[in-house]
């Protein structure tokens, strides 16, 4: 099962229970909102991957305490928010959502998803140059 934040767009997750796919939410795993930490804890019981939408900078905890984990984030790469955006969304999650479960069982990643396709890339191959001063991956 793939778990998603609250920054994947409804319309997404709706296709993909139509369609039966293993995926939750936050508040259907009953996912506490704060500290990020018991978050990721909570998560973890759940699934390796947490699906979220770039929507910038995002929180300390993907850098400091995700990796050591073994948690892994798919980040969804769509700027827009168009019918035409959900649908590939949902079609990449369902193309691609076992790949990211199968890598991230073997190395926790940061795995970027757009139209083009899935690029993957350990946690540990992010330069530390890479996040600003909170830490957070940009």
């Amino acid at each position: 099962m793939l778990v998603t934040d609250a920054d994947v767009p409804f319309p997404v997750i709706r296709a993909l229970k139509i369609l039966q796919y293993p995926i939750a939410t936050f508040d259907e795993i009953g996912a506490p909102v704060r500290p990020d930490k018991a978050l990721m804890e909570h998560v973890l019981r759940y699934s390796r991957v947490l699906i979220t939408r770039d929507m910038g900078i995002p929180s300390q905890a993907y850098v400091a305490q995700y990796p050591d984990q073994g948690l892994s984030i798919a980040l969804l790469r769509w700027k827009t928010s168009t019918p035409k955006d959900f649908q590939e969304m949902a079609q990449m999650i369902l193309r691609d959502g076992d790949k990211w479960e199968n890598r991230a069982s073997q190395t926790p990643s940061i795995i970027s998803v757009s139209r083009n396709g899935s690029r993957y890339r350990s946690w540990s191959d992010v330069p530390e140059g890479i996040s600003d001063t909170r830490g957070a991956v940009c």
